[in-house]
């Protein structure tokens, strides 16, 4: 749920550090992945992992291209089995 806004200030707040991966948490918590997906692209860091629910690492999943983009279609089955 977070802007696209936001999301670069963090990116670029942790430049010095040299990013060479996204991972994002809350996906269950929002129907709009819009931001993320466009951060990445415009940042050119890959997105490699996803959380979809609060337990942690169990929760988390490897991301996909197939898998961002049923996320970006809205399909209501994106999340990893």
């Amino acid at each position: 749920t977070t802007r696209l806004r936001d999301l670069s200030a963090s990116v670029h707040a942790y430049r010095d550090l040299g990013p060479t991966k996204l991972a994002f948490t809350k996906i269950d918590e929002t129907d709009s992945h819009g931001a993320m997906c466009t951060l990445a692209a415009r940042e050119r860091i890959p997105v490699t992992a996803l959380c979809f629910g609060q337990e942690i690492p169990e929760a988390m999943s490897e991301a996909s291209p197939e898998e961002l983009a049923r996320m970006l279609l809205g399909d209501d089955d994106a999340q990893p089995a």
